[in-house]
């Protein structure tokens, strides 16, 4: 008798094996749901143009930022030299074109804004905000200037740079059969930027701006058919600007600077 039902026990045994291998046979195999993938985190974006690194304007919030701009007493000067050429000049509240204290008024300092001309109504350029300099007059405003062209037949000739209903900049352009050479960037009457351009066949790739015989921004164009659509500004290695443009037949309209 034990030895029927050690039998039975041991095929007992095979046969409930025999049974669940049916069993998992007869049913979709059981795949592991895959872990799910961490939330990609949203992208950081701001509106700081520059940081204050000491007498140092960095283009970015980072301190490894290339020097726009160098504190040297009353003068801001090009670059992060004491040797860089003179860019704008102090006067009181007032920021200045050039080195002369009759230089056109750029900007005016008002507490912690910067504002476009001579008066404190003048449209909010920059806000201070301590180490960190933003477009605009808060932290979300990304729109730093408007520019409107005057352009014939695809030639450049003019165009004007605002903050908001404050005139900046006005500019003086050289070109020929589309091409763009030069141009200049004047604050009323005072020059304060020398412009290079490259183009070939109507369309614009890159561009340069000087003061004096300092290299301060490097340009970038997107543009096809002799329609320019965007651009960026650089300084050394360092994105300063995004550049936007509305041109149509080879003429140049409008065109927006934002960060």
């Amino acid at each position: 008798m034990k030895t029927l039902s050690n039998t039975l026990h041991k095929y007992g045994c095979l046969l409930i094996f025999c049974l669940l291998l049916a069993a998992c046979g007869d049913d979709e195999p059981i795949i592991p749901e895959p872990a799910p993938k961490p939330p990609t985190p949203p992208v950081v974006t701001d509106n700081i143009v520059f940081n204050i690194d000491g007498n140092l304007v960095r283009a970015g919030k980072l301190k490894t930022g290339d020097a726009v701009f160098n504190i040297d007493g009353d003068y801001i000067r090009a670059g992060g030299s004491k040797t860089g050429d003179i860019v704008f000049n102090r006067d009181g509240n007032l920021i200045r074109a050039g080195k002369e204290k009759s230089g056109d008024v750029v900007f005016n300092i008002d507490d912690n804004y910067i504002r476009a001309g001579a008066t404190a109504t003048g449209d909010i350029v920059f806000n201070i905000e301590g180490e960190y300099v933003r477009g605009g007059k808060d932290r979300y405003n990304n729109v730093i200037y408007l520019m409107t062209f005057s352009s014939l037949n695809g030639d450049l000739y003019a165009g004007k740079a605002y903050v908001g209903n404050t005139l900046l900049y006005d500019f003086s352009f050289s070109s020929l059969n589309g091409d763009l050479y030069t141009g200049k960037a004047y604050v009323g009457n005072t020059l304060l930027y020398d412009l290079s351009f490259s183009s070939l066949n109507g369309d614009l790739y890159t561009g340069k701006v000087y003061v004096d015989n300092t290299l301060l921004y490097d340009l970038s164009f997107s543009s096809l058919n002799g329609d320019l659509y965007t651009g960026k500004v650089y300084v050394g290695n360092t994105l300063l600007y995004d550049l936007s443009f509305s041109s149509l037949n080879g003429d140049l309209y409008t065109g927006k600077v934002y960060k």
